[in-house]
């Protein structure tokens, strides 16, 4: 199975939802550096449950964050295409 570890910096303030399930998400952006080129790319990212609570509730816009996780792609492209995207 795949795993990617990043460490980057929040563009927005983390966005806090519950499922009708009861399950809490958390949606946020991460800023990476890319090191020794110019800009920056930018992933969006999900955590759920005690996690999303816990992100939500104590990180803010501009805050450097460190996630380790499994890549996925829910609209048919592939993850490249779909979450990553350069910004020079």
């Amino acid at each position: 199975m795949n795993n990617v570890s990043l460490i980057g910096r929040l563009t927005r303030d983390p966005e806090l939802v519950t499922t009708q399930g009861g399950t809490e998400i958390c949606n946020v952006r991460i800023a990476l550096d890319r090191r020794g080129q110019d800009g920056a790319v930018f992933t969006d990212v999900k955590c759920f449950g005690k996690q999303a609570l816990a992100v939500a509730e104590h990180k803010r816009k501009g805050d450097q964050i460190a996630v380790t996780g499994r890549p996925s792609s829910t609209s048919g492209r592939p993850l490249a295409a779909r979450s990553a995207r350069s910004c020079t």
